[in-house]
């Protein structure tokens, strides 16, 4: 047991954490060439998007050393993953800027023309036997669509799409971007050095 009255001794906290030794020169080479591969493999499937994950990871490592902290692993792949959405969100937006500008009338003149189309065909038959009444509340449905509802799913669409594509482009590419940067400064991004 311990005697409340006598002093705590007190002990020496180490300020900062002890940097992490630096790789060889072998693992970074290796390293880079992993970088290289991940890097290329996902930007083919994203259409480039990929390479925005480690210019976002380098991005938010420099803002938090602006502040005097270091980014962790986590922060490096949700920068990654930032860097793909917005990379994408500017791709969509430069591509929808170029468009002639008759192409949105048209394709919501074909929206329309296939809402009006299948509002006029009857429901399937089975949906009858199915549920009695349905086909009915089911022609009334259509035929009731708003557009700022059509709108709002097509925005939520879009968005759900970016988030998704943001997740997996930009983990293919923080893959990539924690290689490269541990290439290049012989530890892992977000390493104590």
């Amino acid at each position: 047991m311990t005697n409340p009255s006598k002093p705590i001794p007190v002990t020496a906290f180490p300020t900062a954490a002890t940097a992490a030794p630096r790789a060889g020169a072998v693992a970074r080479v290796f390293a880079f060439l992993g970088a290289f591969a991940v890097l290329v493999v996902g930007a083919l499937f994203s259409l480039g998007a990929a390479f925005a994950a480690p210019i976002g990871m380098a991005i938010g490592a420099w803002l938090w050393r602006r502040r005097g902290k270091r980014l962790p692993a986590i922060g490096h792949w949700v920068a990654a993953m930032c860097g793909v959405v917005a990379a994408t969100a500017l791709y969509a937006s430069l591509v929808s800027a170029f468009v002639p500008s008759g192409t949105w009338k048209q394709i919501q003149h074909v929206t329309d023309s296939a809402q009006t189309a299948s509002a006029r065909t009857p429901p399937p038959a089975w949906l009858d036997r199915i549920a009695p009444g349905m086909a009915q509340q089911e022609a009334a449905r259509r035929a009731n669509q708003s557009e700022r509802a059509q709108a709002l799913g097509i925005a939520f669409g879009l968005g759900f799409t970016a988030i998704f594509f943001g997740l997996l482009f930009g983990t293919i590419g923080w893959a990539g971007g924690m290689l490269l940067g541990f290439s290049v400064n012989g530890r892992w991004p977000g390493a104590a050095g």
